[in-house]
C-alpha cells in the first residue's frame, strides 16, 4: 500500500488540517474495504516477512469437474463367437445406435440415461473429453449376434453443446456425400494395399465414411468458450446413410452398441464471483472541524482499524484478485509422460491371452523393444501420493497399433486386440480398471471380394514370426481415458494412498474361434497428472 498509503508524511509537532488527515485515511478505508488488489499489497514487512507467507485454495477454486460413465463388457470371452449383445438385460447397459444419418444421444438402453452433464459455469472455458467403445454386428440386434458385417459400420461421434454438433470433434466428414475424388460409401473398393483408401486419420479403409472396425474406440475432446449460464455437454452418433441409399450386407442391414464410455468435462474458470457480501466491512469516520487529534481517536479508531484490515484481507478481495496467481500454489501435481517411439513396430502379443473383461490374468506390456513399457511413475519415480493432495487424477493414453491378425493362414475379421489400464497400489498390488477397457478388430475388409491376382482384400505383408498371408496394416490410434476422484479411488481401495505407478498394458483375443492371435504396435504416449482440490460431480 506504500504507493498510496499515507499520501504525506506528518512531521513531530505539525499542525494538522482536516483535509490532510482525510486524504491519507479515507482512500485507505475505502480501498481496504471495497476492493484490494495485488499491486496494493506490499511484498514485504517490518523484518523481511511477508504479509502472506502461504496461500491456500479452496476446493475447485480454478476448475470444477464433471462426469458421466458406464462401464459395459463386451463378453469377448463368453463362448459366443463374437462380442455379445444386449438390449434390455443389466447385465449390459448398453447403447444402441440406430441406423440414421440424424444426430442421436448416446442413451442407455437399461436406465435410459443419456451420455450427457448440465452445468452452470461463467465466462469459462470447457475442456470435453469423451471415450466411447463400440462392436456391430449384421442384421438386426439379437438375431445374428455373432456375425460381423460384410460392409462398413459408417459410424461417426461428435461432441454437441447446447445443441450445436462441432464439425471439427466429429469422426469423419461433417457433410456427405462427397463429391470426387472424395471417398464414395458404396461400391468403391480397394484395388491394391498401394492404392488402398485413408479417411481422416483411419490408414487402410475402404467403403467408409467413420469408424468402420467390428470393435472400435474412440476418443473425442475439444475446448469450448461458453458465457455464462446453464450448458448442456452431451456425445452424439449417426450413421451415414450409403450413397445408394440401400441397407447394408446385401439388404439384411446392421447394428451398433455402444459399451465402456465416458464423458468429462473439465470447467476452467475464467472469473470467480464473490461468494459473500460485497458491502463494505470498514468504516472510518472523516475528521469533523476543530477536532481534537488524540491517541484514541487517531490511531485507535483510524489507523487500527486500517491495520487489521490490510492484515486480514476477505474473501471477495481474493477472489477480485487481491493475490494474482504466481502467488499461489500450482493446482498441478504429479505430472509425468512416457513417449514411445522405436523405428519399428514391435509385437507386444504373440498368443491368445485376453482373459476377460477387467481380468487381472492375460495382459501383455506394450513396450518399444528397447527395455522401456508404457508406465508412468510420477516425476522422480515417487508415485502419486493420494492422500497428500485430495483432487482428481486425469490419465489419456494413445497407441498406434500398426497389426492384429491371426497367426496362420487365416484372415478372420472378428479377432481382437485388447488395452486397459492398471495401477500398482501401495502395497504393490496390480488393480485392472474395467472401465477404461477398449478393442479393436483388424481393419474392416470385405474377405470375398476378388483383386485382380486372385488374393482377396488382404495383401501379403505380414508380422514378425507370423505366418503369410496376412491382414493389412490396421495403423490405428487406440486412445483411452481414466479420470478419477482420489476420494472415491481410496473408498474403494484403501491401499491406493500411493499409487506407485499406472500403465497401459495389452492383450489379444480370438473371440472363441480357437485362433492364435498376434499384434504389433509402435508410437505410443502416456500421460498422467493431478488436479489438486478438484472434485469430480
Amino acid at each position: 500500500m506504500s504507493h498510496t498509503f499515507p499520501k504525506k508524511a506528518f512531521r513531530a509537532n505539525e499542525i494538522g488540517i482536516k483535509t490532510d488527515f482525510d486524504e491519507a485515511l479515507q482512500p485507505i478505508a475505502e480501498k481496504a474495504a471495497m476492493g484490494l488488489n495485488e499491486h496494493d499489497i506490499s511484498a514485504l514487512e517490518t523484518g523481511g516477512a511477508k504479509i502472506f507467507p502461504f496461500a491456500s485454495l479452496d476446493t475447485s477454486c480454478y476448475y470444477e469437474a464433471y462426469e458421466k460413465k458406464a462401464a459395459v463388457t463386451m463378453n469377448l470371452n463368453g463362448g459366443a463367437v463374437y462380442a455379445q449383445q444386449s438390449t434390455t438385460s443389466a447385465a449390459g447397459n448398453t447403447a444402441t445406435i440406430l441406423d440414421t444419418q440424424e444426430w442421436q444421444s448416446i442413451v442407455d438402453d437399461v436406465t435410459g440415461f443419456a451420455l450427457t452433464k448440465t452445468i452452470n459455469s461463467g465466462e469459462d472455458i470447457l475442456f470435453l473429453c469423451a471415450e466411447l467403445q463400440s462392436a456391430g454386428w449384421a442384421g438386426a440386434l439379437g438375431v445374428s449376434p455373432t456375425l460381423a458385417s460384410d460392409n462398413e459400420y459408417r459410424l461417426q461421434y461428435a461432441l454437441r453443446v447446447d445443441g450445436t454438433v462441432y464439425e471439427d470433434a466429429m469422426t469423419g466428414p461433417a457433410v456427405f456425400p462427397d463429391p470426387p475424388p472424395q471417398q464414395l460409401y458404396s461400391g468403391t473398393k480397394a484395388v491394391s494395399n498401394l492404392e488402398d483408401f485413408d479417411y481422416r486419420h483411419k490408414g487402410w479403409q475402404q467403403n467408409g465414411t467413420g469408424l468402420p472396425n467390428h470393435l472400435q474406440p474412440a476418443r473425442l475432446t475439444r475446448c469450448v468458450p461458453v458465457v455464462e449460464g446453464s450448458h448442456t455437454v452431451e456425445v452424439v452418433a449417426r450413421r451415414a446413410t450409403r450413397a445408394d441409399g440401400k441397407p447394408d450386407n446385401a439388404g439384411v442391414g446392421s447394428s451398433m452398441q455402444v459399451f465402456n464410455r465416458r464423458l468429462f468435462v473439465l470447467r476452467i474458470k475464467g472469473f470467480s464471483k464473490s461468494a459473500g457480501s460485497s458491502a463494505p466491512t470498514l468504516a472510518v469516520a472523516p475528521w469533523s472541524e476543530g477536532e481534537v487529534v488524540s491517541s484514541a481517536n487517531l490511531n485507535t479508531a483510524r489507523l487500527v482499524a486500517v491495520k487489521n484490515a490490510l492484515n486480514d484481507v476477505v474473501e471477495a478481495s481474493i477472489q477480485r484478485g487481491a493475490l494474482h496467481n504466481e502467488h499461489l500454489p500450482t493446482v498441478v501435481a504429479y505430472p509425468d509422460v512416457q513417449i514411445l517411439d522405436p523405428a519399428a513396430a514391435i509385437g507386444v502379443c504373440v498368443a491368445t491371452t485376453y482373459a476377460g473383461y477387467g481380468s487381472n490374468v492375460g495382459w501383455q506390456v506394450v513396450h518399444n523393444g528397447a527395455g522401456t513399457d508404457l508406465v508412468v511413475t510420477g516425476p522422480g519415480g515417487a508415485g502419486f501420493v493420494l492422500t497428500a493432495n485430495p483432487g482428481i487424477v486425469v490419465v489419456l493414453a494413445n497407441v498406434q497399433v500398426r497389426r492384429i491378425q491371426c497367426a496362420v493362414a487365416n484372415n478372420e475379421a472378428r479377432v481382437a486386440g485388447c488395452f486397459i489400464i492398471r495401477y500398482k497400489d501401495n502395497v504393490n498390488v496390480w488393480n485392472y480398471v474395467a472401465e477404461t477397457e477398449v478393442s479393436l478388430t483388424p481393419r474392416n475388409q470385405l474377405g470375398n471380394f476378388p483383386q485382380p491376382d486372385g488374393s482377396g482384400t488382404f495383401d501379403a505383408n505380414v508380422a514378425v514370426g507370423v505366418a503369410a498371408p496376412g491382414q493389412n496394416y490396421c495403423e490405428e490410434d487406440v486412445a483411452l481415458l481414466w479420470v478419477f476422484d482420489t476420494a472415491v479411488l481410496l473408498a474403494a481401495n484403501p491401499a491406493a494412498t500411493t499409487i506407485k505407478a499406472i500403465e497401459v498394458v495389452c492383450a489379444t483375443t480370438d473371440c472363441g474361434l480357437g485362433l492364435v492371435v498376434a499384434m504389433e504396435t509402435q508410437k505410443a504416449t502416456l500421460t498422467a497428472f493431478m488436479l489438486k482440490g478438484v472434485s469430480l460431480a
